[in-house]
């Protein structure tokens, strides 16, 4: 049983403690972040070859831009782990910074501002989360969380939701930004949750009380992949919205 040390270790004396498998296992997670900064980068030349749209390509990339903050942010946590607080507080940031871009991008996805309000005004904005909705799951989630204050945007989201030109693809972005801002969120305090509890022991390697962060950024290395290549089906796609076009919005669903 190895005991918990209270400090946290320089990352020279890390790494120089790492066993030959643990750091062949960190250069693999250095692969995948450079995996994921590849696939934004190729998302990046497709969206300025594809898109004419300034707003709604500058919108996308900061975005999609998510995935390689987290991912590189975690890569720095976890070879630095007294820099560990100082990389979550970059990526809640980086976060906030997307969320915001992303309000704007449904904004030009509906059409502007105008049209999206009158748009709006002719649907019900549903306050009670439909059963059969994904959105749902998320809502549920996102009650329990520290997330409350996103419970405006969330509504605006799903009355957005019922006008959107399907085209874009509103939805299933809408869900995967929410699943990263849950991820960061809430997979940190479970992790220290199984830490407190010794569910996560110390080992020779992360033999500190901080480990918990540790796992945490490993766990983001991978989830920032996933995300990151999730995104790639969904923006990856031809922009029929130019500078000055607006959306068609034939495809409404009004609730009675």
């Amino acid at each position: 049983m190895v005991n918990c040390s209270v400090e946290t270790p320089y990352a020279e004396d890390f790494m120089r403690g790492l066993r030959p498998v643990t750091l062949g296992f960190f250069v693999f997670l250095s692969l995948v972040t450079l995996s994921t900064c590849g696939l934004f980068v190729e998302l990046w030349v497709f969206l300025s070859r594809n898109v004419s749209s300034t707003l709604v390509k500058d919108r996308c990339l900061i975005v999609l831009g998510l995935f390689p903050v987290i991912s590189i942010a975690a890569q720095l946590g976890m070879t630095v782990p007294r820099a560990a607080t100082l990389v979550d507080l970059i990526t809640s940031v980086y976060t906030g910074t997307a969320l915001f871009a992303f309000f704007h991008l449904t904004v030009a996805y509906l059409g502007g501002e105008e049209q999206m309000l009158q748009q709006m005004q002719r649907v019900d904005s549903v306050l009670s989360v439909d059963a059969h909705s994904p959105v749902f799951y998320l809502g549920i989630v996102m009650g329990v969380s520290t997330l409350l204050s996103l419970y405006v945007f969330n509504i605006l989201m799903r009355t957005g939701l019922q006008i959107a030109d399907h085209r874009y693809r509103l939805l299933p972005k809408y869900s995967i930004v929410m699943v990263t801002v849950l991820i960061n969120s809430l997979q940190p305090l479970l992790i220290e949750v199984l830490t407190a509890y010794s569910v996560i022991p110390c080992t020779a390697e992360f033999h500190w009380n901080g480990r918990a962060s540790e796992f945490n950024h490993m766990l983001k290395v991978f989830e920032a992949f996933i995300l990151m290549l999730s995104s790639r089906r969904l923006y990856r796609k031809p922009y029929p919205l130019s500078e000055t076009e607006s959306l068609s919005f034939s495809n409404l669903h009004y609730i009675q």
